[in-house]
C-alpha cells in the first residue's frame, strides 16, 4: 500500500537527514536484490531513522537469534538489526533522488522530530554536514523554533570542520545581520571562503556585491568575474547575470552572442529568462544566432573543486 502524502513527506526529510556514511549504506542495500540486514547501535541515528521506517511500514527489526553464544549476545545487546520490506526498498528507491536533489531540506517535505534527533545525533558526534544542516533549521525555523544564535553555533562548528554550506550561510548572516551585528566586510570575507572552496552560491553572492556596491566600490568588472565562476560551474541565475552584462556592456565588451550563450544556458539551468532570450535575439542577425546556438549545444560546465 502506498504511503500517504505527508508520510512520504516526512520520508523526503529523513533521507536528507542522514550522515554521508549511513546514506551510502542505505544505497548499498537498496540495490541488492534480495533481502539484507543493516546493523544499528541503539540510539544512534541511524537506529533513529530505521526505527521510524518501521513505524511506516518500510523497514522490520530482525530479533537476535537465541541460539547465539552468551558472549556474542552480551556483545550485541547495544545493537539492533533491521531489514528493508518489500514496500520499503520501492518507496525509498523512488524518494531517494528527489530527496537528495530537490531543496535544502527538501522541498515540501515535513521535518519531523525524528529528523532533528537524527541531525542532532550526528552533530554530537562532530559530522559537519549535520551540523550544517542543523543550522539551517534553526535558521528559518523549519522544524524547531527559529533561533539565530543556535543556527550560528552550528554554522561555525560545521565552517570549522570546512563545511562550504556553513561558510556562505555564516556570510548571509552577516550580511542581514541576523543573530549577529550586520557586517558587510564580514560577510564578504565569508563568502570569499565559501567560493574558495567552491560554492558557486558564495561566488553569485560576491558577484552581486560587487555589481550593486553594497559594502565595496560598485565595479561591474569584478562583478562580472564572480559571476562568470559560477556559470562556468553550472549556476543557473549567475549565467543569466554573465548574459546580462554582455547585454548592457557592464565590466565587458557588449556581445550579443555571449549574451545569448548565457542565458541559453541559464534557461537551460531552470531559470526563466526567456523574454531576455528573445530580446537580445531580436537585435541579432541569423548567422550571429546560428553561431551563438552552435556555442550552447557545445558548452558544458567547468569541473569544481
Amino acid at each position: 500500500m502506498p504511503l500517504a502524502q505527508d508520510d512520504q513527506r516526512l520520508l523526503l526529510a529523513l533521507i536528507w537527514s542522514l550522515k554521508p556514511s549511513d546514506l551510502s549504506v542505505l544505497q548499498a542495500h537498496l540495490q541488492e536484490a534480495g533481502a539484507s540486514q543493516i546493523g544499528t547501535t541503539k540510539n544512534s541515528g541511524n537506529d533513529i531513522f530505521y526505527s521510524k521506517l518501521q513505524a511506516l511500514g518500510l523497514a522490520r527489526e530482525v530479533p537476535l537469534s537465541l541460539d547465539l553464544p552468551p558472549a556474542t549476545l552480551e556483545a550485541l545487546k547495544n545493537m539492533k538489526t533491521f531489514t528493508l520490506t518489500e514496500a520499503g526498498k520501492a518507496e525509498l528507491s523512488s524518494t531517494m533522488e528527489i530527496a537528495l536533489n530537490s531543496g535544502y531540506p527538501p522541498s515540501d517535505s515535513i521535518v519531523s522530530p525524528e529528523a532533528i534527533q537524527m541531525l542532532k545525533v550526528y552533530a554530537a558526534e562532530g559530522n559537519a554536514p549535520s551540523q550544517s544542516k542543523l543550522g539551517f533549521l534553526f535558521q528559518d525555523g523549519i522544524g524547531v523554533e527559529s533561533d539565530q544564535a543556535e543556527a550560528l553555533k552550528w554554522y561555525r562548528k560545521a565552517a570549522d570542520l570546512g563545511d562550504i554550506k556553513a561558510h556562505n550561510n555564516i556570510g548571509f548572516m552577516y550580511f542581514a545581520g541576523s543573530g549577529i551585528p550586520k557586517s558587510l566586510d564580514e560577510a564578504l570575507k565569508w563568502f570569499i571562503k565559501a567560493a574558495d572552496l567552491g560554492s558557486t552560491g558564495a561566488m553569485d553572492n560576491i558577484g552581486e556585491m560587487y555589481s550593486r556596491g553594497l559594502g565595496v566600490a560598485q565595479n561591474y568588472s569584478e562583478a562580472f568575474k564572480w559571476f562568470h565562476k559560477a556559470a562556468e560551474l553550472g549556476h543557473g541565475p549567475a549565467s543569466c547575470k554573465v548574459a546580462s552584462l554582455y547585454s548592457a556592456g557592464q565590466g565587458v565588451p557588449q556581445d550579443n552572442v555571449q549574451a545569448y550563450l548565457w542565458f541559453t544556458v541559464g534557461i537551460a539551468a531552470g531559470i526563466d529568462a526567456t523574454k531576455n532570450l528573445a530580446a537580445v535575439a531580436s537585435q541579432m542577425t541569423p548567422e550571429q544566432i546560428t553561431e551563438a546556438d552552435l556555442l550552447a549545444s557545445q558548452w558544458k560546465p567547468r569541473e569544481g573543486k
